[in-house]
């Protein structure tokens, strides 16, 4: 059988639809809940902690607000200690009521006490280049209306379960104004405290090298956009493409801090992460 140009482009272009499709129709209503058990040397002997992470809601007609609702119920179904959200609530190009919005983001608050950070597309730089979001006060106000603490270039400390956290939030990379000094400001050296950071971008950790921190969590890669069966994500948007999944090293990782450990979310990064305990 003989492949003509004309053949040949026809076959491409049903190929590319059918990618773009599968991202769209098919892949992007995939929720899955994933569970990773995360060891911190600090907590070796203490009750483990539950967190909640979820990130890259882009709600629009492809993320309705049900199946936002749907997937919070899903992951408060594990009675999350805490909740982390990371960003991306919004797509640039989408129109959206904040005030519908807000109803079903009062849900996840309501589950236990959440803390967020802004994404590329919750306003900033990329944003505005894309007309979309100029200022990320309007989803900032938003999230703390919701009763969410948003952390942008700063920390808070609490406990959970008689161990010791800082929480360090940080604004998203291609939004520009990440202050590794003001982020850390208030998180004191040698206190026995696990320090957690929540970043949108997993290459967030290139700029904190020199930060004291055991645990990132983030968003932004959608487990590589679009990842096909058998074949993997053609594309990722992240210097590291092993932090897709989850970057599992410890201690010791090649790709980041030398101490530390940076795991994001699968599709949309729907994961409830463990962290404490062996």
């Amino acid at each position: 059988m003989r492949l003509t140009r004309r053949g040949f482009l026809l076959t491409t272009s049903a190929a590319g639809f059918n990618a773009v499709m599968y991202g769209y129709c098919w892949e992007s209503k995939w929720l899955e809940l994933t569970h990773t058990r995360v060891p911190v040397a600090q907590a070796a002997d203490r009750n483990p902690v539950r967190i909640l992470l979820l990130s890259d809601l882009h709600w629009s007609s492809f993320d309705p607000l049900e199946f936002l609702q749907f997937a919070f119920e899903l992951g408060g179904s594990e009675q999350p200690d805490f909740v982390c959200l990371t960003g991306d609530l919004v797509c640039v190009d989408n129109k959206y009521d904040l005030d519908e919005y807000r109803s079903t983001l009062q849900f996840l608050s309501g589950l236990a006490p959440t803390y967020a950070v802004l994404g590329n597309h919750d306003g900033g730089k990329w944003s505005c280049e894309r007309n979309g979001l100029a200022n990320e006060s309007y989803m900032q106000n938003l999230l703390r209306d919701c009763g969410m603490n948003v952390l942008i270039n700063q920390s808070v400390h609490f406990s959970v379960r008689n161990q010791a956290f800082n929480l360090v939030g940080v604004p998203d990379l291609w939004a520009g104004g990440i202050d590794p000094d003001l982020a850390f400001a208030e998180v004191e050296a040698g206190d026995g405290a696990i320090n957690i950071v929540i970043a949108h971008n997993p290459d967030t950790k290139d700029l904190l090298n020199n930060c004291d921190w055991q645990l990132m969590l983030c968003g932004h890669t959608h487990g590589g956009q679009i990842a096909f069966p058998l074949v993997g994500a053609p594309y990722v948007p992240v210097g590291h493409p092993v932090c897709v999944w989850t970057c599992v090293s410890c201690q010791t990782c090649p790709h980041g801090a030398g101490r530390s450990r940076a795991t994001t979310g699968a599709r949309w990064a729907r994961s409830s992460t463990t962290a404490a305990g062996s």
